[in-house]
């Protein structure tokens, strides 16, 4: 059966769950959580993307991001590809360490956002590893600390879940906590780890009951929300698809590598390769950001193209970014 095709919305709250393959453990030692959260830092302030609550286990763990300035698989390929990489190193093994792919939620900001904040930071506790709730803050490998500000986290978002308790800090985040401490006998949710119909209802028997009262739904096992919610969400997304198939219609790789040379004003052909001439290097990333983000073309067709690796790809999508907003140029 074909694995669905992932749906990449900008702006959008994700749950993001990684498992290590066959429940396998992925942090064995303390350096190793100090590399998987010294490289998602790092990936964070470079995408935009905002993260408002994290958590490692020894097997697996989650994230709850809002979609930034790239796209979550941007972030999520070079943070479990150059982790997995390292770990091995560090341990003497090879072959794959995560299981199959990363999950990753659309989940409705206004009724789900603090209720995931709880769930993810409550899992240490519900794991066995922290013996009382009202510790969670000790536990060093998760974002609950620095949202009681017990640790500091430049890349963690903490400002817009406080507000949402009281606009003086302390008393937000006396209120946080009483927040957490009242979801610590809930036990595992398994809606919240998944979107589809009945999770988006709160489980089977209200599925049921909305079904019995006629209620009509849609759902989508990539999204957790309402109806509404889904269905505003896959109206961005086909209109997303429509325009990368629109372009890629329109415009052929040669002739974006051409715009993108006119641009800069050098030839196309000089852009091929490594070259540090200030023009070809503009040209470059400004083709790598439109073949990659309005084509849809694949890192390794677009490094064949030019004539240059992957990694120089990615770099050159997030100059390419920037190069847009000041020069004010876009593909069409």
């Amino acid at each position: 059966m074909p694995r669905t095709e992932r749906l990449d919305v900008p702006g959008v709250l994700y749950h993001v769950i990684v498992r290590g393959i066959e429940r396998g453990r992925i942090f064995r030692n303390e350096r190793d959580h100090e590399d998987f959260v010294a490289r998602l830092g790092k990936l964070v302030e470079a995408s935009g993307t905002t993260c408002f609550a994290w958590v490692l286990l020894p097997n697996h763990a989650h994230l709850l991001v809002r979609r930034g300035e790239k796209a979550l698989s941007w972030v999520m390929q070079r943070l479990l590809t150059g982790y997995a990489v390292s770990h091995n190193l560090r341990h003497g093994r090879s072959g794959h360490l995560f299981q199959n792919r990363y999950k990753a939620i659309i989940c409705e900001e206004d009724a789900y956002f603090l209720e995931l904040v709880r769930y993810i930071h409550l899992n240490p506790y519900r794991a066995g590893m922290v013996a009382d709730p009202a510790k969670l803050g000790r536990y060093r490998w998760s974002g609950e600390g620095v949202l009681e500000g017990l640790r500091r986290c430049g890349w963690q978002e903490t400002e817009e879940i406080l507000a949402l308790f009281c606009r003086n800090r302390r008393q937000a985040r006396d209120g946080y906590r009483r927040f957490l401490l009242e979801g610590s006998g809930e036990g595992h949710r398994p809606e919240l780890s998944g979107g589809g119909l009945v999770r988006s209802a709160g489980g089977t028997e209200q599925y049921l009951a909305n079904r019995r009262a006629g209620e009509t739904m849609r759902g989508d096992v990539r999204v957790l929300g309402s109806s509404e919610f889904v269905s505003g969400i896959m109206k961005k997304a086909e209109a997303l698809e429509r325009r990368t198939h629109r372009l890629s219609r329109l415009m052929t790789p040669r002739q974006v590598i051409e715009k993108a040379a006119k641009v800069a004003g050098v030839s196309p052909a000089s852009m091929r390769g490594r070259n540090q001439h200030v023009g070809r290097v503009l040209a470059k990333d400004l083709a790598c950001k439109w073949l990659v983000e309005d084509l849809g073309l694949r890192g390794a067709a677009v490094a064949k193209l030019l004539d240059i690796s992957k990694s120089a790809v990615s770099r050159g999508v997030v100059r390419g970014q920037r190069i847009e907003k000041e020069r004010g140029v876009a593909l069409e």
